[in-house]
C-alpha cells in the first residue's frame, strides 16, 4: 500500500504543478506586478484615489471585476453579487483565494530503538548487540496537498507525506550466540538492518474562526511498517522482525496564525491530535539461505493515538506563490515494533504469538512551495 500511496503522491505532484501554472493566467503577470501588501496608489484626472474601506472611498472597478459594493459584511465569502468562479471576491473581500495546492518534503528523523538485548553471549547472557545500535539520520520524503475554500469559508483539505529511515549495523559475536531466532559459535557475523517505513494520508474540514485561528477536524489514516532483519554468515541463515500498523480514526486540531494576514512573512503553529483503531500484525520469521523454515507470528487490534505539531514560516513571493520552511513533530503511541519485539523474546521467540505495543516519535524539517487561486 505505501507503493501506492506515494505513486499517487508522484501523480499529485506533477498534476498539480500543471495545474498552478494553467488555471491562472494572469499568474505570469502577477510576478511583476507591485508587492500585493503594498498599499495601491493610483492618480487619474487629478484625482488620488483613497483606501476603498474608507466610507465614500473612490476607486476603480474592471468589468470582471465585484466593486466593494458586492462584498456585504453579512454575507459569507464568495456569496456576494457578482462573486463567481470566474470571479473571486476574495481579494477584494479579504476571503483568500479558492484554490490552495503545496509540493514539498519533509526531512524526518526516527527517535532511536529502546535499549533492549537482542544478541546475547549464550548461555551467560552477556549483550553482543542491541536494539539501540540503530541510530537513525534525518530521511528526505515527499509532502503534498491539496485545499478548497466553499463560499461558506468553510475549507476542505487533503495532505499526504510519507518517509522511510534506514540503519544497519554489523559485528562478530565474540563467542557462542544466541539472538534473532538462532544460536550459534563464536565469531559468527551478524549484519543488520533496521527499517520503519511511514505514511500519513488525511482528508480534514477547516472552519476559520476568525483571521488568525482556524479548527479543523477529520479523518486520517497512517501506516507504518517496522522491520529489524540480520543476516547471519552471510546468507546461511536469517531472521527477521517485521510489523505492520494500519491506523484509522478521527483527528481534531487548531492553527494560529503569528503573523497579520496581510504581511508577506507567515508565521504560524498548528497542533492535531488523534484516537485511532491499529490493526496491528506481524512477528519473527526465519529464513536458512532463502528457504523459510518457520516464525511466531500475531495480529491484534488496539486503540492508537497520535499527535502532531507544525510550526511554519514563509514568504509570499507573490499573491499566489509562498515559499515555507518549518519543524514537525509527530508520535504515536501503542504502535508494534521490530526492535521491542526481539529484546522481549532474545530467550524464547514464541512469546511473538502475542503482540506488545509501545511509543514512537518523528521529528525534523518542513519545505514547501504553496500555489493559490
Amino acid at each position: 500500500m505505501s507503493t501506492v500511496l506515494r505513486g499517487a503522491a508522484a501523480l499529485f505532484l506533477g498534476v498539480s504543478m500543471i495545474g498552478a501554472a494553467q488555471a491562472r493566467p494572469a499568474l505570469d503577470a502577477a510576478l511583476d506586478a507591485p508587492a500585493w501588501d503594498e498599499s495601491a496608489a493610483a492618480v487619474a484626472q487629478d484625482v488620488t484615489l483613497t483606501n476603498p474601506l474608507v466610507a465614500d472611498a473612490i476607486q476603480l472597478a474592471s468589468a470582471d471585476e465585484p466593486t466593494l459594493a458586492t462584498c456585504d459584511s453579512g454575507l459569507a465569502c464568495d456569496a456576494a453579487v457578482d462573486c463567481t468562479d470566474d470571479v473571486n471576491c476574495g481579494d477584494l473581500c479579504g476571503c483568500g483565494p479558492k484554490w490552495y495546492a503545496s509540493v514539498g518534503a519533509v526531512f524526518l528523523k526516527r527517535d532511536r530503538p529502546d535499549a533492549g538485548t537482542v544478541v546475547a553471549a549464550n548461555p551467560a547472557g552477556t549483550l553482543f548487540s542491541s536494539a539501540s545500535d540503530f541510530s537513525f539520520n534525518y530521511d528526505a520524503g515527499v509532502d503534498v496537498g491539496l485545499a478548497r475554500r466553499f463560499a461558506s469559508g468553510t475549507i476542505v483539505e487533503a495532505r499526504y507525506f510519507g518517509v522511510d529511515s534506514t540503519d544497519t549495523n554489523q559485528f562478530v559475536t565474540p563467542g557462542g550466540f544466541i539472538g534473532a531466532g538462532f544460536t550459534g559459535p563464536a565469531n559468527t557475523s551478524f549484519n543488520g538492518k533496521y527499517l520503519t517505513m511511514l505514511d500519513s494520508t488525511e482528508i480534514n474540514l477547516r472552519r476559520p474562526l476568525n483571521d488568525r485561528l482556524s479548527i479543523l477536524g477529520g479523518f486520517r489514516w497512517v501506516e507504518l511498517k517496522d522491520e529489524m532483519s540480520y543476516k547471519i554468515n552471510g546468507n546461511v541463515a536469517t531472521g527477521t522482525y517485521e510489523y505492520n500498523n494500519r491506523l484509522y480514526g478521527a483527528q481534531i486540531g487548531a492553527n494560529y496564525s503569528l503573523a497579520r494576514p496581510t504581511n508577506r512573512w507567515i508565521a504560524s503553529a498548528e497542533t492535531k491530535v488523534g484516537m485511532y483503531g491499529n490493526v496491528a500484525d506481524g512477528g519473527i520469521f526465519e529464513y536458512q539461505g532463502n528457504n523459510f523454515i518457520g516464525g511466531f507470528a500475531d495480529g491484534h487490534t488496539t486503540t492508537a493515538f497520535v499527535g502532531e505539531i507544525d510550526l511554519t514560516l514563509g514568504y509570499r513571493l507573490t499573491k499566489h506563490i509562498v515559499v515555507r520552511g518549518g519543524y514537525q513533530m509527530l508520535w504515536m503511541d501503542n504502535v508494534a515494533l521490530a526492535g521491542n519485539a526481539a529484546s522481549r523474546s532474545l530467550l524464547n521467540p514464541s512469546l511473538l504469538r502475542d503482540i506488545d505495543f509501545n511509543s514512537l516519535f518523528y521529528q525534523g524539517a518542513t519545505s514547501g512551495i504553496d500555489f493559490t487561486w
